[in-house]
């Protein structure tokens, strides 16, 4: 996601955010369901940071599992996984039923 700044008129620095990534509502919604807890939903979406750490939560859950610490975080990832998918759900799509993410 591009930031861009500029002044206007008064002199005033202004900030605003790049155009974010426009994805298909449903394919974002199943693979934020069916393929969260790797990021894959947000690596779709251009979060390639985000989708970064998801996959490395959902590593370290693993690896933690064996002591019950990582079922947690592999919770923790998988809630965040659903609220990403009702979030995209309550988005308004346009005419191709693509959403902004």
């Amino acid at each position: 996601m591009a930031v861009e700044a500029y002044r206007d008129e008064t002199g005033h620095v202004l900030v605003t955010r790049g155009s974010s990534k426009r994805v298909s509502k449903i394919i974002y919604i199943l693979l934020a369901v069916f393929l969260g807890n790797f990021g894959i939903h947000r690596f779709y979406a251009g979060h390639t940071v985000a989708g970064i750490c998801y996959l490395v939560a959902t590593g370290i859950g693993a690896l933690l599992a064996f002591i019950g610490v990582g079922l947690i975080l592999e919770g923790i990832v998988w809630l965040v996984c659903l609220y990403d998918a009702i979030k995209a759900a309550f988005k308004t799509s346009d005419a191709e039923g693509r959403i902004e993410i």
